[in-house]
């Protein structure tokens, strides 16, 4: 038996988009997914600068967090952590045993949506985004920047 997909708006199973910055903070590379939502659970797939990758993670609705790993076919994997809210979800992605440096914000939406980039900082001022995580984002990385 097929598991129920979830039925909070804020996490739809579809096709998504977004980016995710650069530790310079400056350049936005694009991500276009398809993610599926079943209670408690995200998988999905997707592509970007890099090349393709699967996702596989975990969400909790009554708090809105989100995490998953990005695992690029024959590649590294990247962690994402993150809060979903009425604009998608905003977050930080990192990547296992490098510096804590090496790591930067992202921004995902459903692509039924349209394009939200421009609200990537209102994202961040909306969200209830726990202090600790919010104090991880330094000055100047949630600036307009292009995307590649």
């Amino acid at each position: 038996m097929d598991e129920q997909h979830e039925t909070d708006d804020r996490f739809p199973t579809g096709e998504w988009m977004g980016f995710y910055m650069q530790p310079d903070g400056r350049r936005r590379y694009r991500m276009d997914l398809f993610l599926e939502f079943v209670p408690n659970a995200i998988t999905g797939r997707g592509t970007d600068a890099i090349g393709e990758f699967a996702i596989r993670g975990a969400y909790d609705a009554a708090t809105a967090r989100c995490e998953w790993t990005k695992q690029y076919v024959g590649g590294h994997g990247v962690e994402y952590t993150g809060v979903a809210g009425r604009r998608g979800i905003v977050g930080r992605w990192s990547i296992p045993g490098q510096p804590a440096s090496w790591s930067g914000p992202f921004f995902v939406w459903p692509r039924a949506l349209g394009d939200r980039e421009s609200e990537f900082e209102k994202a961040f001022l909306e969200y209830d985004l726990p202090e600790a995580f919010a104090a991880s984002f330094s000055e100047g990385e949630l600036e307009p920047a292009s995307v590649r």
